[in-house]
């Protein structure tokens, strides 16, 4: 069974109502709800990491800054971060990220010999910590932790001990696989 940690979740599923305010021509008071439009690129690359009743979707654009063709400033990536998990409620985050070629990377690699060995761990690890995964399998079948949080800390969506199992990370597999070929790291990552 996941567990949920939703905090002030309602947020990161289509915006906190505002403050009341008076109609001026009926007098009655009114919540206003501020829109979340979700971000949309025209072209994306898109990875899912799955689990029971969970998803974490990454969406890439592209890189932030294309002319770059090495150092730490040409390995960012544009793009969006979508967690959904249904265990008993609904509860949902999306918010713009930016990844990094390298991270991308190394989450492909562990999470390829995971697949192959089934046995052991994979981590997403994000340099600013606005979305997260750990993977964790023990003869093929396991659980995972995941995370979608704003950049200043206060407003989570986090599952934690989500059953999963190698069918689910396959796909994973290749859809990392074909990402890290559509935006390979340029030059020295780090300068």
């Amino acid at each position: 069974m996941a567990s949920l940690n939703a905090l002030n979740t309602a947020s990161l599923a289509g915006g906190l109502p505002r403050a009341h305010h008076r109609n001026r021509r009926s007098g009655c008071l009114r919540e206003r709800w501020r829109s979340r439009t979700p971000i949309r690129f025209p072209s994306m690359r898109e990875v899912l990491v799955a689990g029971d009743g969970f998803r974490l979707l990454l969406r890439v654009a592209g890189y932030e800054r294309p002319s770059l063709e090495s150092g730490a400033d040409a390995n960012w990536l544009v793009g969006e971060a979508e967690m959904t998990a249904d265990a008993g409620g609904s509860f949902h985050a999306s918010r713009g990220v930016a990844l990094r070629t390298e991270e991308l990377a190394a989450f492909r690699d562990a999470l390829r010999r995971l697949v192959e060995e089934l046995d052991g761990e994979a981590t997403l690890n994000h340099v600013e910590d606005e979305v997260g995964c750990t993977i964790r399998l023990r003869r093929g079948t396991g659980e995972l932790d995941a995370f979608v949080r704003e950049h200043v800390p206060g407003v989570e969506l986090r599952v934690e001990r989500v059953r999963t199992d190698q069918s689910y990370l396959q796909e994973t597999a290749r859809q990392l696989d074909a990402l890290v070929a559509a935006f390979p790291i340029k030059g020295h990552a780090l300068g």
